[in-house]
């Protein structure tokens, strides 16, 4: 069986490498540039214990060679629409996508392309990010994926994927509930990063100051009301544990859009928390969510004014014949 990994990046880069590791049949899909760092470098994994170097198949969307069985999707909501369209050739009557993507819109925009039995329900959980030098880094040991049918139903194309997809490092399920399961994540994703942003700092910082300790509290509660409201309600069980989980002191916990943030690279407010005000009845009820997102809304604008700035001093360098400028490390790497 064969798997494609769209995208290099922090969870793409680390489940291919892993699944390459393991002797999996892995093609990367990636951009010219990324393949070609990614051919002398090969795929690093950077982990407390040492460094793994991975040699996966690399290929770019012209290339691609046939059907897949199971197609990762690993990229940033802004670029689903040109993956969706460069893996059109890639999937055959028994491929399985599985989407590694953040938020809950990006399932509506497959399934209308691709169909409920092609494009899978899925949550994806690891603690990844990549360095200066596209490296990953391994921040927490392992990975998480959980997948199933809209409908509730298994059969065994399910069950040998999630055997394929199964190796050191990589704990994978079949779930009966995934609804519920991507409900969950995304509450978690909205209060952590909407904490994470509006208070600058992580869980421990956060809960040290009184304050603190209650406004996370209050940002979880407030992303749960709103998944009510959209008819997608949290368990009771999975929130109790992520209030416990907010409310632990001297947690270095930290979602990924704030680590992003504090970066300087882009960061997925809109599909994290801009979905989900976009999606309530009115957003009022929700006044630390609204300012957790335009928090973020800020950042980004600033930041993209600052790249486009410096793309045009860059690009007057070169009209003037000055040496070629240095790569902007706060770009970002996804293919």
């Amino acid at each position: 069986m064969r798997i494609l990994v769209v995208g290099a990046g922090a969870v793409g880069g680390y489940l291919g490498a892993l699944w390459s590791d393991a002797g999996r049949d892995v093609t990367m899909l990636v951009r010219e540039a990324r393949r070609a760092d990614l051919a002398a470098s090969g795929l690093v994994v950077s982990r407390p214990g040492g460094e793994l170097v991975a040699h996966p198949r690399l290929s770019l969307a012209g290339e691609l060679d046939g059907h897949y069985d199971v197609i990762l999707l690993a990229v940033p909501g802004h670029g689903l629409a040109e993956a969706a369209m460069q893996i059109v050739r890639a999937v055959g009557p028994e491929t399985l996508i599985i989407p590694a993507l953040n938020g809950a819109r990006h399932f509506d925009v497959l399934r209308e392309a691709f169909g409920d039995g092609t494009a899978l329900g899925s949550v994806v959980k690891c603690v990844t990010t990549l360095d200066d030098g596209g490296h990953v880094l391994e921040l927490a040991p392992g990975a998480q994926i959980s997948f199933g049918r809209w409908d509730g139903g298994t059969d065994d194309r399910l069950d040998a994927v999630r055997q394929l997809l199964s190796c050191e490092g990589i704990e994978v399920g079949i779930s009966t509930e995934i609804g519920v399961e991507i409900s969950e994540k995304w509450l978690m994703m909205v209060a952590l990063g909407s904490a994470n942003s509006l208070l600058d700092g992580d869980v421990g910082a956060i809960n040290a100051d009184p304050y603190g300790r209650r406004v996370i509290q209050q940002i979880l509660l407030e992303g749960r009301q709103a998944l009510d409201a959209i008819d997608m309600p949290p368990r009771s069980k999975v929130v109790e544990q992520l209030s416990q989980m907010f409310a632990a002191e001297g947690s270095r916990q930290t979602s990924s859009l704030y680590r992003n943030l504090r970066a300087g690279r882009p960061i997925e407010h809109e599909p994290i928390v801009g979905d989900l005000l976009a999606r309530v009845p009115d957003p009022r009820p929700y006044p630390l969510l609204s300012a957790a997102y335009a928090r973020m809304a800020i950042y980004e604008t600033a930041r993209a004014s600052r790249v486009e700035t410096a793309s045009r001093a860059d690009c007057g360098a070169l009209r003037r014949g000055a040496a070629r400028p240095a790569v902007n490390k706060a770009r970002g790497v996804w293919m």
